[in-house]
């Protein structure tokens, strides 16, 4: 059996998803070591693997949760988020590199796992010479035949632009340099793209039919929605069993991250349509009261237990969200802003399997017409209950190990062949 780091920052919406592979490959006879924040320990020891903690300077997330870097005069105050983005990825990687480097060398790992921000870990297994597998929990973070993530479809720019001005913006064959590896081709892709996906095995925790480009980056597996949940302690009901059936789950995000009102903006004129509303307010700070009788509010439900028993999901259009949905066929109302949740919403959109909404277009008049319209939408009940029986046999984890599996087996026979022949 093999040892394998699995290295994944702290947010709900990239560790979740990334456990039940873990879990999967430890059941498998494998020794999984998990390098991740204090939040995640109690969720990776209940799976059966060990922690490594990482410390903060390699913890994107909370990185950019905390990021106090200032922007240059000249750039716009909008363009603030994309600057500490930049400055946060150029001074992780070497913290990155170091810190897994040790682990690597100490625990004789054989091949490292790292979610798809874990910038830094490509540099980490290429010095160490060992196969590096990548996790996308978003179909976003699927790249096409030009080693561009799949979003970028949409921009009417040529490939090699669109990489000019990633390697002007993020330099990082400087830190490649730095980190004593030899530089790629002139012709190669940028070396932002080239670190952050694998090409020897990215695992994509989302489903096939979201992604737009017909011509995709090789050995790319699509093994559906996973996300981890703490085993049941109790031999109760199931959370919602006894929701009335017509409920709407209201639930906008549950990732460490400023939910910025969006909560009450779509709570409330939900609340007003009189309907049953079971609400997960997740990390909102700004909670309505006063909703009504019809309103049952709770910090958190966990979704396997409820998406079987409610009529209909109001979400931002996070991936997990939006897969677990639409693994159990529920219609969906994403209500987003910026990023993957508004790509996914609008993705969905296009696919007829969910209502979607603009944030600066979601007024309390827009939501409630959208959400009673989709209330009574038998068709795309219909196609969302289709695809989830599509999907429905899919085993996930199971999926994401083998493809795990067969990769480091056949990285490993490879070392092999090449060690007989040079001796």
């Amino acid at each position: 059996m093999a040892t394998l780091l699995v290295t994944v920052p702290e947010g709900s919406g990239h560790s979740l998803p990334m456990l039940p592979i873990v879990e999967a490959l430890v059941k498998r006879g494998h020794r999984v070591l998990v390098h991740t924040s204090a939040n995640n320990y109690a969720k990776v020891q209940a799976i059966g693997a060990e922690v490594v903690p990482m410390t903060e300077p390699c913890n994107f997330v909370s990185r950019l949760k905390t990021s106090s870097v200032r922007r240059p005069w000249w750039l716009p105050a909008v363009a603030k988020g994309f600057w500490q983005f930049r400055h946060e990825v150029l001074t992780m990687i070497p913290c990155m590199v170091t810190e897994l480097e040790a682990i690597i060398q100490q625990e004789r790992v054989d091949c490292l796992v790292a979610d798809f921000i874990g910038f830094g870990a490509a540099y980490a297994a290429e010095r160490c010479d060992i196969p590096f597998v990548t996790i996308s929990v978003t179909w976003i973070g699927a790249f096409n035949a030009h080693t561009l993530p799949a979003g970028f479809s949409y921009l009417p720019l040529p490939p090699w632009l669109i990489h000019a001005i990633t390697n002007f913006i993020f330099p990082l064959r400087r830190i490649r340099q730095q980190m004593g590896l030899p530089p790629r081709s002139k012709k190669a892709p940028s070396e932002f793209m080239t670190v952050m996906v694998s090409k020897l095995l990215n695992v994509v925790t989302f489903y096939r039919e979201f992604v737009p480009s017909k011509q995709l980056q090789a050995n790319q597996v699509f093994v559906g929605s996973t996300a981890f949940q703490m085993p049941r302690a109790t031999d109760d009901s199931p959370y919602g069993a006894n929701l009335d059936p017509n409920t709407v789950l209201v639930s906008t995000t549950t990732s460490a991250v400023a939910d910025d009102g969006q909560f009450r903006q779509v709570l409330e004129p939900v609340a007003q349509m009189g309907i049953p509303v079971l609400a997960a307010s997740g990390v909102a700070t700004d909670i309505p009261v006063g909703l009504g009788n019809n309103v049952r509010l709770e910090t958190f439900v966990p979704f396997d237990e409820v998406l079987p028993y409610v009529r209909a999901m109001v979400t931002h259009g996070g991936a997990g969200s939006v897969g677990k949905a639409l693994k159990f066929g529920v219609p969906m109302l994403i209500i987003s802003g910026v990023g993957d949740s508004a790509a996914t919403g609008a993705r969905a959109a296009e696919l007829g399997l969910a209502y979607h909404l603009h944030r600066s277009k979601a007024t309390p008049q827009a939501i409630q017409a959208k959400l009673a319209a989709l209330l009574e939408d038998d068709v795309l009940r219909r196609r969302v209950k289709a695809f989830a029986e599509k999907i429905h046999a899919m085993d996930s984890p199971a999926l994401a190990a083998n493809a795990i599996e067969g990769t480091l087996y056949t990285s490993m026979q490879s070392n092999r062949r090449l060690k007989s022949l040079l001796h």
